[in-house]
């Protein structure tokens, strides 16, 4: 018998309910499946409870009565992480320092998630917890439970090359659940087909968009306006069916979210500067700020500071250029300190339009916190600096960045050697064991729904976590 719990909800609107429950149907019968949410309306999703159980989060007695001090103590003792910390991982809760009154509030929700999810995982003798990389409280809390209570996680997340998932444990490092014995043929021919895929994409300075973004363009898109109306409502639906989570976020938080974005994305523009194309330069791809991979991975790094101490270690002819991320528009930057940053003479913020594979190709080196560009810039065997903590912050594959006293020797050794710590043989075969480890799929992308599932995807989703959970190990 194992023990897999799915966490639902994550997405408040409870649709990841439904792909979870399509994995957990295809799993053994052997094994006992549970999907914990925190939209008790997903059962909906749950057709046949014999094979799949379903439960809500906050049915548990635990959220009904107020807990002591000693108890918020003690569940921060248990899960060995502070609770001033935890907050810090949520894109919902901003610096509450001086609320004296929703701090305690915060840390105490917080305890009553630890409490949940210590007796619901000995309870239940769990041994593989699955959750979605969403970065807020309740989804952050039982990821770190599971590490603590030693449950083995295997998180279902979107792949990096093409149309595909992968699985990753509770740091979002690669799970090697393919034990297919390693060819040095096939890995040699693979990353040949990969670095050809990328070849007619390099000498391009301006790429087309895909649907999604030019829907996104248009701020009075028929499509947009209806998806955040749907949006709004079911934000106010769940605020007032679980008042438990009052203190997480608060409507104005939501709608000024919304509203913020839509003014970055009109006023942005005056800070973005057509690429130079005889200007020496590094390339720096932003992070959306509320992404998992900076809140969650990189809790206390900042952007901003970075791109402002990178900027000091570069040699005085060449530039370095900031890139929005695509798909949200320049919405992710923050007009005043991206002001502030282009003052500096050798930062230039550049349209969110210029191809990625262009400016890897071009620039001196890449440099990157957790972004899949560090991935292509592997396949391309071009110089990659990280910052991170992503599955390529290894020797050969990049140049990893533990002290920012080295990064003015490393640049200066890129320049002097362009292939200064790359490994060829090392990057080919990591390329390699991350494609055997991708899982593809064949459904297909549904505006404002998102990814929709095959049976057929469920069913090789299902053989993977089995797989997973025999031969578990991480990447290296």
């Amino acid at each position: 018998m194992v023990n897999i719990v799915f966490f639902g909800g994550t997405g408040r609107f409870g649709e990841d309910c439904e792909f979870k429950y399509g994995i957990g149907k295809y799993l053994p019968d052997g094994w006992d499946v549970r999907i914990v949410s925190r939209v008790k309306e997903a059962k909906k999703y749950v057709e046949v409870e014999k094979k799949v159980k379903f439960e809500y989060i906050y049915d548990d007695e635990i959220f009904k009565r107020k807990l002591t001090f000693s108890e918020i103590k003690e569940a921060e003792r248990w899960l060995r992480h502070p609770l001033r910390v935890l907050k810090h991982y949520s894109r919902n809760i901003k610096d509450i320092q001086g609320n004296k009154r929703l701090e305690e509030r915060i840390f105490e929700l917080t305890a009553k998630h630890i409490i949940f999810w210590r007796k619901y995982f000995k309870e239940n003798k769990t041994d593989i917890f699955s959750t979605t990389l969403i970065s807020d409280l309740p989804s952050t809390v039982p990821l770190l439970s599971a590490k603590r209570a030693d449950v083995k996680v295997l998180n279902l997340v979107p792949g990096k090359f093409g149309i595909s998932n992968i699985l990753t444990n509770e740091n979002y490092d690669l799970i090697e659940w393919n034990n297919k014995s390693y060819n040095e043929e096939e890995c040699e021919e693979h990353y040949r087909k990969k670095n050809e895929e990328f070849e007619t994409k390099r000498d391009i300075p301006y790429k087309s968009w895909s649907n999604e973004v030019l829907q996104n363009l248009s701020l009075f898109n028929p499509s947009i306006i209806w998806k955040k109306t749907r949006q709004f409502k079911e934000f106010f639906n769940y605020r007032r069916r679980n008042k438990i989570e009052d203190c997480y976020e608060s409507t104005r938080f939501f709608i000024s979210q919304y509203f913020n974005s839509i003014i970055r994305k009109m006023i942005i523009s005056s800070l973005l500067k057509p690429i130079e194309k005889n200007k020496k330069f590094f390339f720096f791809p932003m992070h959306y700020l509320i992404d998992a991979q900076i809140l969650y991975r990189e809790p206390f790094l900042d952007q901003y500071n970075l791109l402002k101490q990178i900027s000091h270690c570069l040699p005085i002819d060449t530039n370095l250029y900031v890139k929005p991320h695509p798909h949200w528009l320049g919405s992710e930057i923050n007009y005043h300190r991206a002001k502030q940053l282009i003052k500096i003479e050798n930062i230039q913020f550049i349209p969110y339009t210029v191809n990625p594979y262009y400016l890897m190709n071009n620039a001196i080196a890449t440099l990157t916190i957790n972004s899949t560009v560090g991935y292509e810039a592997i396949i391309m065997n071009k110089p990659l600096i990280t910052f991170g903590h992503e599955s390529y912050a290894n020797k050969g594959l990049a140049l990893v960045v533990k002290d920012l006293k080295e990064l003015p020797e490393i640049i200066f050794n890129i320049i002097r050697n362009p292939s200064y710590g790359i490994d060829v043989n090392k990057r080919k075969k990591f390329i390699y064991k991350f494609y055997r480890n991708t899982i593809s799929l064949e459904g297909r992308y549904i505006y404002d729904y998102g990814w929709k599932y095959t049976e057929n995807d469920y069913k090789n989703i299902a053989d993977v976590y089995v797989k997973a959970w025999k031969n578990y190990r991480i990447l290296r």
